[in-house]
């Protein structure tokens, strides 16, 4: 019986450690691969939502073009016929899908400026002009200027846009002066971020590049261009999250705005089912043997 007693505490500490090394040794080598998919994942989530912004900023820009090379924008500026506002700004108009437009000459003076950001329903009469914010307008001025035929992601006022600054030409014939530009402009929160969500399904959120934790600075950036996704980052702030971020890149050619990305450790969750499915295995075929 002693005999018999030690062999069964002999067999039980070596199936024991053997199933604590398997254990060990399982979860550096398989729990390190779904962790690598896992982040090169996040990553990927990352160029995704990269990539629909873009989209919508290429889709914008794509608009302001078709309008700003139109001879009926050209002929505007100095008629100020009233018809071509009718027929292409009016709120009910699918022509385009813009919150806010803006007509300036080349000595900076506001033709036509329109947001169709919260209106008024009062003043909805045709043709319906809702004046915005006049510092925003300002902002949009400076730039056009400084930014002409360039499209991106600018801060104003607190409030991240996708904007689009074009010279206005009579249609493809560019070696006329330009009579101004064309500026149009949407609203990330709103209007650009609801849409990325929806065609990602994924949980993104924008936030304020102050908030980035791996913000660089200018000299360390080196040359980016707009549009980019700079300081690209994973982390895991619990075993059932994982988080990728990046900084933005603006039309400044500046981080700009923060892209944050959460989603679940489904593989995570699964290697470790696949870890403890083998681990009771073993251990059962162990046991099996030993009796």
């Amino acid at each position: 019986m002693v005999l018999r007693r030690k062999v069964l505490a002999a067999i039980i500490v070596t199936l024991s450690v053997l199933t604590v090394l398997f254990y060990g040794l399982a979860r550096v080598s398989v729990l390190q691969g779904f962790a690598q998919v896992e982040a090169d994942l996040a990553r990927q989530n990352i160029d995704r939502v990269v990539l629909g912004l873009n989209s919508e900023i290429d889709s914008l820009n794509k608009d302001c073009i078709d309008y700003a090379y139109w001879i009926d924008t050209y002929n505007f500026i100095e008629d100020k016929n009233r018809q071509y506002l009718e027929e292409n700004y009016d709120p009910d108009a699918t022509t385009i899908h813009v919150d806010l437009v803006l007509i300036i000459d080349n000595q900076g003076n506001q033709v036509f400026e329109q947001t169709l950001l919260d209106p008024d329903p009062a003043l909805h009469n045709k043709p319906i002009v809702v004046a915005g914010d006049p510092t925003v307008y300002a902002q949009l001025r400076k730039l056009a200027f400084k930014y002409s035929g360039r499209a991106g992601v600018v801060k104003l006022n607190d409030r991240f846009w996708i904007v689009s600054f074009q010279p206005i030409f009579k249609g493809s014939n560019t070696t006329l002066p330009s009579r101004g530009y064309l500026i149009f402009a949407n609203p990330i929160e709103s209007k650009i971020l609801p849409k990325i969500q929806e065609t990602t399904k994924l949980d993104v959120s924008f936030l304020p590049i102050e908030e980035s934790d791996t913000l660089s600075s200018t000299e360390e950036l080196g040359n980016v261009t707009s549009g980019e996704a700079v300081n690209v980052s994973v982390n895991y702030p619990n075993d059932q999250l994982v988080n990728s971020g990046a900084d933005y890149i603006g039309l400044t050619n500046q981080p700009v705005i923060h892209l944050h990305v959460n989603s679940e450790r489904s593989i995570y969750k699964q290697g470790m089912a696949s870890l403890w499915y083998m681990i009771w295995g073993a251990l059962a075929v162990g046991l099996l043997t030993s009796l």
